[in-house]
Order: structure tokens, then sequence, then C-alpha cells
């Protein structure tokens, strides 16, 4: 089960996964984020809400890197991410790096501080954006 929520307005795209467990559900979620992410414009947060996914097989671990990338590319300049499984958080951090959002991934393990940054406004920084600032 999975649901995505565009909304521009307040500049979040939530996004909630359960129980994915095959490379055809992970193609539904990267073709609906393809289609939602256009519409958010830039300086946008994106809030995963992954409890209750279980590890991915390495077999499926593009599929999470495209993912990522397509946050990254579609302008958001925060990943909140709410996970329950510490080896899929382990696997979400490593993949981060290599996509280039580990300067934009926050990582949780409890909803409360999951939501309260979620609150705080975005920053419109973007990962190299300090390199352009000296």
């Amino acid at each position: 089960m999975y649901t995505i929520h565009a909304n521009p307005a307040r500049r979040r795209l939530s996004v909630v996964i359960r129980h994915v467990y095959d490379a055809e559900d992970l193609k539904s979620i990267l073709f609906q984020l393809e289609g939602q992410i256009p519409g958010m414009g830039e300086a946008w947060t994106a809030a995963l809400d992954l409890r209750g996914m279980q590890v991915l097989p390495q077999k499926y671990l593009p599929y999470l890197k495209r993912l990522q990338w397509l946050l990254v590319d579609g302008g958001a300049v925060r990943i909140a991410v709410l996970l329950d499984n510490i080896v899929l958080k382990m696997q979400f951090q490593r993949i981060s790096w290599e996509t280039g959002c580990g300067e934009i991934l926050s990582q949780f393990t409890e909803e409360q501080p999951w939501k309260f940054f979620l609150a705080a406004p975005p920053t419109v920084k973007r990962p190299g954006d300090r390199d352009r600032d000296r």
C-alpha cells in the first residue's frame, strides 16, 4: 500500500509506503512521483513515511536511488524520512550519499520529531549552494 499527495500550496509532497514487496509496486510509485513532482515548483519538502516497509533486497535498491533522484532533481530542498526499520534506515542513508541528497536528508525513527521538523519552514539553499556563496 502506498499514497502520494502533492500539495504545492504548502510546498510539501507526502509519500507513505507500507509493505512494498516487488518491483511492480516500486515502478508504480516512481511513475506516480514522476507525474506529481513537476507541479511542485521549487524549494519544497518531501515527507516520506516508510514505517512498516521491509528491508529491500539488493535488486530493488536502484528503485530507491531513482526515488531519491526524482526528489532532488524535482526541486526538493528537504527530505524528511520516518522509518522504523534500522536496516532500511541504513540502506536509505547509504543511497542518499550516492544520489547527492545526503545533505538535505533527515531521518527520524519517532513521529513527533519528524512532524516538528516538517512544521518548520524549508530553506531555499540546495546542495552545493554554500560553495557558490564564497
